[in-house]
């Protein structure tokens, strides 16, 4: 009860500092406000001003979910305190969600005093949720589908499974990288159906696939080009080849062949065309490295566990970086950069950080351990699947930010690993007192 409290307590603390501040966004809190405007006034989804000349990119850039919850909230009036208001009990939910799991799994009701410092340690959770940004209600609804898959994996019934599928669904709805996802899925619940002889598992994983493909051809409809979202090709270019290009060659010379990209790409006479030249100019400049790059991807890829969230704290604070983190430097530098970086920063906030970071790296400890707890195979595959397949798509932008949505089920995978170091000392105990 106590945890519980202080969880709430802590959501109060950065709910009213947000409230004070107004200034709950990011840059693509913008498009996401545009989306929810057009949607409210025009039954439109464009991310972007349709007084101007229309771009097919910001009718798919931001999928549907986010913006009809700032529709709902009122966020598109210009009052922001309900929208904050609902993600900090989208939030709180989510963690009550872990309790619940961990309770269901483990037979215990001892969850809150392991989790706590663990989420502690993570002030992006509490930054996202008093931000306009769609990191919570995709992290509420991951968590809701994790729930229902445990469920099911534990055999709790069917009805589990057939809400698993659906919230993987409107998670893919809500962010792209959800849509990733879906192929592992399927191969996982192939696994699960041919272990419990059930045809079901296939079929329902099949849910999601068959909604993002209607989602799909509706935006070729719009577009001209079927696909899920313009925002994968533009970060794939302009983030992930960019990012790896400024570390192989400097940062002349990544701007130049980006932008040679694109002005071959807004030469193109259709949309459709243009993604296309995006899209393989992306991989034209990967290719003959890519080996190199994949090493730069997951090295981002572990920066999505390791990153303290330097960004997300500064500009909650209302600090002024210098727009350029840890990563930029270590890539350009490594450690003697990284040192005289930190050096140049406040030192209340450079402590903070360190300990942070000291508590992702127990985390990462725990996370790798979760693999050996004592619950279910098919509850662990599916744990560990979901975590990799989003921080394998994040890639080289890995950053805390990116971790939010799966960050319950990174605490779950932590608690059952514990668990499991508790399991083996009882055992211990229990072994020293009969002999």
């Amino acid at each position: 009860m106590a945890a519980a409290a202080l969880l709430v307590a802590v959501h109060a603390a950065f709910f009213g500092f947000q409230l004070a501040a107004q200034d709950p966004f990011l840059s693509d809190s913008f498009e996401y406000l545009a989306a929810a405007r057009n949607l409210a006034s025009e039954g439109v989804l464009y991310a972007g001003d349709l007084a101007q000349p229309l771009d097919p990119a910001l009718y798919t850039k931001r999928p549907p979910l986010y913006p009809l919850l700032l529709v709902a909230t009122g966020a598109h009036t210009g009052f922001f305190g309900g929208t904050l208001l609902i993600q900090n009990l989208l939030s709180l939910f989510s963690w009550y969600l872990v309790f619940l799991l961990y309770r269901r799994i483990a037979s215990s009701e001892q969850a809150g005093r392991a989790a706590l410092p663990l989420l502690m340690l993570f002030p992006s959770q509490f930054i996202y949720a008093n931000m306009i940004m769609s990191e919570i209600l995709l992290q509420a609804l991951i968590t809701s589908a994790f729930y229902g898959f445990v469920r099911y994996a534990l055999g709790d019934g069917n009805r589990y499974l057939l809400l698993y599928s659906v919230l993987l669904a409107a998670a893919a709805l809500t962010k792209p990288v959800m849509y990733v996802f879906l192929l592992p899925n399927v191969l996982l619940m192939i696994v699960l159906g041919v272990r419990g002889r059930d045809v079901r598992p296939v079929v329902y994983s099949l849910l999601p696939i068959v909604v993002i493909g209607v989602y799909g051809v509706w935006n070729a409809h719009r577009t001209g080009h079927f696909h899920v979202s313009s925002i994968q090709t533009a970060s794939l270019l302009d983030y992930n080849v960019q990012y790896f290009l400024v570390h192989e060659y400097g940062p002349q010379l990544a701007s130049a062949l980006v932008e040679d990209v694109h002005h071959r790409a807004a030469r193109a006479g259709s949309f459709a065309e243009r993604q296309h030249i995006l899209h393989t100019g992306a991989w034209d400049l990967i290719r003959p490295r890519f080996f190199p790059y994949l090493l730069f991807h997951l090295r981002g890829t572990a920066a999505l566990f390791l990153d303290p969230g330097r960004f997300d704290l500064y500009n909650f604070l209302g600090l002024a970086p210098d727009g350029n983190g840890l990563l930029y430097h270590f890539s350009r530098g490594g450690q003697p950069a990284i040192r005289a970086y930190l050096s140049t920063q406040p030192l209340a906030l450079v402590a903070a950080l360190i300990v942070i970071a000291a508590g992702n790296v127990v985390r990462i400890a725990c996370l790798a351990a979760a693999w050996w707890a004592p619950v279910r195979a098919e509850v662990k595959w599916g744990m560990l699947l979901l975590i990799a397949v989003v921080a394998l798509a994040t890639g080289p932008v890995g950053a805390a930010r990116f971790a939010v949505p799966v960050f319950p089920v990174i605490v779950l995978a932590a608690l059952l690993a514990l668990l499991n170091t508790r399991s083996r000392r009882r055992s211990a105990q229990d072994r020293a007192v009969s002999s």
